[in-house]
């Protein structure tokens, strides 16, 4: 394209205009830059995913170190089995997950992004012809206004830009029959992918979904198998009873020291009879008030609204299993 072209343009000059391609230009390059930013996502996304996976597997190694020295904890066998698990996610099960995704999802991208491609680089062609078309066209207006000038004044012959001119009609010319027939045709081939851009985004979004489900589902399942186990192992957890630190201690009877006895030595005082009798307990006697002389009022009832029944106590609050509020 002539440089000049591009200057007169790039400083707001006239150009031609093809309302139809500059229609399907927009639509073909903002479907551009959202598979660019559809790439960009599945990336981040695949590197999340394994953040996840390293950050669940480290969670295990760190529950893990609470059960150094109780193997006879069933809770130790339980997250050991889930460490292996996480291990298995990220050193297995990613990277069969990052393969579909490049294969599969990454496949599909790249097939609609070769058809964008091509477009492009007959919109390229097309605008470069449009360029050229533009420069001899105002190339040529300037000389028939010249002629037109020269011929309304009778001095037509007298024009030495004669033969210019006519090499610069025929340029433009073809300059015009190139730009129309690749406009035309550029027109039909963005139309034609607009038109079928689903067929490269349906397989795009159905691979990527498919993954997605298929993926969590068995990690789902995974971890559902640990549910049961855990609910056994917690519901056992509870009912179990503290050993007492003072039920192994034995205690002597009543027992005293003597300013005689040396230290540490313990004597045991018994009572006898004979020396120092216990006395019966005496009866507690319940004692009634003095009945009330016939001659005295009824007692008044008390003023005020009756008083209430004590509520019944609450049942004790049972241990309460960490998954009663979960339903699997």
């Amino acid at each position: 394209m002539p440089f000049g072209r591009r200057v007169i343009e790039a400083f707001g000059g006239q150009k031609t205009v093809d309302p139809e391609f500059d229609e399907y230009e927009k639509k073909i390059l903002a479907l551009e830059k959202q598979c660019r930013a559809f790439t960009k996502i599945t990336s981040s996304y695949l590197k999340s995913l394994k953040v996840f996976q390293q950050n669940a597997h480290s969670t295990a190694g760190n529950m893990m170190a609470y059960y150094e020295d109780a193997h006879d904890e069933p809770m130790r066998d339980l997250i050991a089995k889930l460490d292996t698990f996480h291990k298995d996610s990220v050193e297995a099960k990613y990277p069969l997950l990052e393969k579909h995704v490049s294969e599969k999802v990454s496949g599909a991208m790249n097939n609609i992004n070769e058809e964008i491609i091509k477009v492009k680089e007959r919109m390229k062609v097309r605008n470069e012809a449009r360029l050229s078309f533009d420069h001899y066209s105002h190339k040529i207006e300037g000389l028939r206004k010249e002629k037109d000038k020269y011929v309304s004044n009778g001095q037509f012959a007298a024009w030495k830009n004669k033969d210019k001119f006519e090499r610069n009609e025929r340029k433009f010319e073809s300059a015009k029959n190139e730009y129309e027939a690749l406009n035309e045709q550029t027109i039909k081939e963005m139309k034609e992918l607009w038109a079928t851009r689903f067929r490269y985004v349906n397989n795009m979004c159905a691979h990527f979904i498919k993954m997605q489900m298929f993926y969590f589902s068995a990690y789902g399942k995974q971890c559902a198998s640990f549910i049961g186990p855990m609910k056994i192992i917690l519901s056992k957890t509870d009912t179990k009873t503290p050993p007492s630190s003072t039920a192994d201690l034995k205690r002597p009877d009543i027992t005293a020291r003597t300013g005689s006895s040396p230290p540490g030595h313990v004597r045991t005082i018994t009572r006898d009879s004979t020396t120092n009798p216990i006395k019966p307990e005496r009866k507690k006697k319940n004692k009634k008030p003095p009945p009330m002389p016939g001659s005295a009022p009824p007692p008044m009832p008390s003023q005020g609204p009756p008083a209430k029944a004590p509520a019944p106590s609450a049942p004790p609050i049972a241990n309460k299993n960490v998954f009663d509020d979960f339903e699997f």
